[in-house]
C-alpha cells in the first residue's frame, strides 16, 4: 500500500499558473512519507495552464482533468479513483485547496501523517490563516499550539487542507462526502469520522498560508438551492436534505448535519464517553446514505 495521496484542486476560473506553481513547489518541498504521490485534479483549467503545469513537473505530478463544471467534492473524489486505479491503494488522502501553501511549514505533512499513523483519527484538519471559523470548535486564539485538537462531535470549522483516513474510502466507495452542491461539507466530517470508529482532529503548531478566493469559491455551481431557497439543503440530483433531517432512526443512531445553524443537532446520548458512536454501522449505514451519492447517481468507475 502507499503511504499519502496528495490532491492539489484547481478550477479554471483564472488560471492561476504562477500561484499553483508556488503552491505545488511548497508541496515538493515539504518533508513527505516515502511513498507520496501527488496529483493536480484541475477542473476546466485552460490547455495552456496543463501544459504548463506537465512541462514544470513531468512524472512528478499526476494529472486528473475535468472539462464540466462539478463540485470540487466530486472533482476531488474522481482524482483519488483515478489514483488508486492507476496506483493502487493509499493510507491517506490529502485534499489541499488552491489556495493553500505549505511555505514555512515544510514538516506539516509528515507530523500529520504521524498522528494518523495511532489510529484514532478518520480526518486531520490543517489549521489556514484564514477563512477558518476555528472558534466553533473550541480555538478562540488561533494558531493553536503545542497539542492537537480534537474535534467535539457536531461541531465544524472549514476545511482548507484535510487528510482522511483509507478506513472511509472503503467504507463508502469515495472519500469526501458528494451529495453537496456548495456548502455544509464539513458539518458532516466528525460524523463521518465516527462513522469509521476515529475521530477528527485539527494538527497544532502549524498554520498554512491560505489566500482565500484563489479560484473563486465553490465556482460553477449555486451557492444556495434554486428550489428550496438556502445553502442547506442545496444537494446533487435533486436530493432533499429534510428528508435525513426528520429520519428518526438517524437521530438514534447519533447523525446531525450543519448544527452551527440548528438545522439537526445530534443526540449526544448516542456516543459514548470518548465520542464514538454506541451504534458504528447504524451510523455508518445513515451516513452512506445521506451524504454519499449512489452509483447510479454518479458513477466514478466510468469518468
Amino acid at each position: 500500500m502507499q503511504d499519502l495521496l496528495i490532491v492539489y484542486n484547481t478550477f479554471g476560473l483564472k488560471n492561476n499558473v504562477e500561484h499553483y506553481k508556488r503552491c505545488l513547489n511548497s508541496i515538493f518541498n515539504s518533508e513527505l512519507p516515502p511513498k507520496t504521490k501527488v496529483i493536480i485534479s484541475s477542473c476546466m483549467n485552460s490547455k495552456e495552464c496543463r501544459d504548463e503545469l506537465q512541462r514544470e513537473y513531468g512524472d512528478k505530478l499526476m494529472h486528473s482533468y475535468v472539462d464540466e463544471g462539478l463540485p470540487v467534492n466530486i472533482t476531488f473524489n474522481l482524482a483519488v479513483d483515478r489514483a488508486v486505479r492507476s496506483e493502487g491503494e493509499f493510507k491517506y488522502y490529502l485534499y489541499v485547496d488552491s489556495g493553500v501553501d505549505f511555505d514555512g511549514n515544510n514538516e506539516a505533512i509528515l507530523k500529520a501523517t504521524r498522528v494518523m499513523d495511532s489510529g484514532k483519527y478518520g480526518i486531520l484538519s490543517f489549521q489556514a490563516s484564514n477563512d477558518h471559523a476555528l472558534y466553533n470548535v473550541g480555538i478562540h486564539n488561533p494558531p493553536l499550539m503545542g497539542r492537537n485538537h480534537e474535534v467535539p462531535v457536531g461541531t465544524a470549522c472549514n476545511g482548507h487542507s484535510e487528510m482522511f483516513s483509507n478506513d472511509i474510502r472503503k467504507r463508502f466507495g469515495v472519500v469526501m462526502p458528494d451529495v453537496f452542491v456548495a456548502f455544509c461539507t464539513e458539518s458532516t466530517f466528525s460524523f463521518i469520522a465516527a462513522a469509521v470508529g476515529k475521530r477528527w482532529v485539527i494538527l497544532g503548531d502549524h498554520l498554512l498560508n491560505h489566500r482565500k478566493g484563489v479560484d473563486g469559491a465553490s465556482s460553477s455551481v449555486p451557492h444556495s438551492s434554486p428550489k428550496f431557497g438556502n445553502t442547506w439543503n442545496n444537494l446533487m440530483f435533486g436530493r432533499d436534505a429534510t428528508q435525513f433531517v426528520q429520519d428518526k432512526e438517524a437521530h438514534r443512531v447519533g447523525l446531525g448535519y450543519e448544527e452551527c445553524n440548528n438545522i439537526m443537532n445530534h443526540d449526544p446520548n448516542a456516543y459514548d464517553s470518548n465520542g464514538l458512536p454506541l451504534d458504528q454501522e447504524g451510523l455508518a449505514s445513515k451516513v452512506d446514505q445521506y451524504f454519499y451519492l449512489t452509483s447510479s447517481e454518479f458513477d466514478y468507475s466510468s469518468k
